[in-house]
């Protein structure tokens, strides 16, 4: 009886240690593909969206909501090699949002996965709104 209380701690512990640290977040999406670290700011998430087939083709999209931003922020951006906008490359057929596609002022950040360029990821910072999207898509 012993052995399996024991055993059932040690599943538990195991469980939440998974539940709380291996599971995917769009804060570590964003420190990963982008090195990128939203723990300094104030944000509130307002999307999160995945759509994956068995394959494994698929697109990747969440929204933030920047507040408080001071000067020091947007350095961390142009130091983060971030590009003023509007966008100058042509993506090829994705699921960003049209509005996102126009916007005028801010800075977006475009990696390619490798030389098939239907494999991006792309954040865009708009300063209007204060509004973040983070998307990527592999095909």
């Amino acid at each position: 009886m012993k052995k399996i209380v024991i055993s059932l701690i040690i599943l538990g512990v195991f469980s939440s240690f998974g539940y709380f640290f291996l599971r995917r977040t769009p804060e570590k999406i964003l420190l990963k593909q982008f090195d990128f670290d939203l723990s300094r700011f104030e944000y509130e998430i307002l999307y999160d969206n995945e759509k994956w087939n068995p394959n494994g083709d698929g697109y990747h999209t969440a929204g933030f909501k920047l507040n408080n931003l001071t000067y020091n922020d947007l350095l961390y951006f142009q130091n983060r090699g971030f590009i003023k906008l509007p966008i100058k490359t042509t993506l090829k057929a994705n699921d960003i949002p049209s509005i996102w596609k126009k916007k005028q002022k801010g800075y977006y950040k475009l990696l390619y996965f490798d030389t098939d360029k239907r494999n991006f990821e792309i954040l865009i910072f708009d300063l209007t709104n204060k509004e973040m999207v983070m998307y990527y898509q592999i095909e």
